[in-house]
């Protein structure tokens, strides 16, 4: 399970946690809601608002980047990705949905 990370182009809050996932090491999938109205609509489902950046992974999510608070979500996100019961054991070889959820 990867974490989904929101955005809008031009963004500096946005820009400033991307810098702080990537710095992390955090496995994460970006979208854009400006273009992705998709994106945005389960934005909207999850959180009830239409903020950027906001990170979701299984049934939370942090609104607006503030580093204490991402830093905690990312502790129970990686809780989450080790017990993700739909990781493929190594022995069957590689999982052709790796990083499309």
């Amino acid at each position: 399970m990867r974490n989904k990370f929101y955005v809008t182009p031009g963004c500096p809050h946005c820009q400033e946690a991307r810098a702080h996932l990537v710095a992390r090491g955090v496995d994460f999938v970006e979208f854009d809601v400006s273009r992705d109205f998709e994106a945005l609509r389960l934005l909207l489902s999850m959180t009830g608002r239409g903020e950027v950046p906001s990170i979701v992974a299984g049934d939370r999510a942090v609104v607006g980047f503030e580093p204490a608070s991402w830093d905690d979500f990312l502790e129970y996100s990686a809780e989450l990705q080790r017990h993700d019961p739909y990781v493929l054991p190594k022995s069957l070889g590689r999982d052709p949905y790796e990083g499309v959820d």
